[in-house]
């Protein structure tokens, strides 16, 4: 499921609050098949869920150290009520959305590859049902915030 529906915040509402987002690893973390490069057999198994339990576990495997962005978008999904994946996610960026761009299907889950800024902006964007996200709003003001600052301490 991507979302029953998005609800709209501003970033006001959001900045300063702990929103108790529960934490992902970022690993491969369904049984899509690798066809890249993972191994054959063990906990980072081609075939399997990636086992991990820390951030060596997660540096210890090429394709799922590359999967910080899909992790992290999979979490606001489940935040607002999705249960995504993070394989699913790739593979919608990979397989569907670019499928002219990124070839052989080799790739369709990303092993040892990341998202750019566009394909990340455009698998948050799906993952919550189309919605806005509002980058370029929450950068604009980031950037005008650090321009405050710096204007204040001299």
């Amino acid at each position: 499921m991507i979302l029953p529906s998005f609800p709209i915040m501003n970033i006001e509402q959001m900045t300063g609050k702990d929103l108790g987002v529960t934490p992902l690893f970022q690993h491969k973390d369904t049984p899509m098949l690798c066809l890249r490069g993972c191994p054959l057999e063990g906990k980072h198994a081609w075939n399997v869920v990636h086992e991990v339990s820390s951030s060596s576990d997660v540096a210890s495997c090429d394709h799922c150290k590359w999967y910080c962005v899909v992790a992290s978008i999979a979490m606001i999904n489940h935040y607002f009520g999705g249960d995504i994946s993070q394989d699913r996610l790739m593979y919608y960026i990979r397989a569907e959305l670019y499928r002219d761009y990124y070839n052989p299907p080799e790739t369709d889950i990303g092993h040892g590859i990341g998202l750019d800024v566009d394909s990340a902006k455009d698998a948050l964007s799906w993952s919550l049902n189309g919605a806005d996200p509002g980058f370029e709003d929450y950068f604009e003001k980031g950037e005008k915030n650090l321009h405050m600052n710096r204007s204040k301490n001299g």
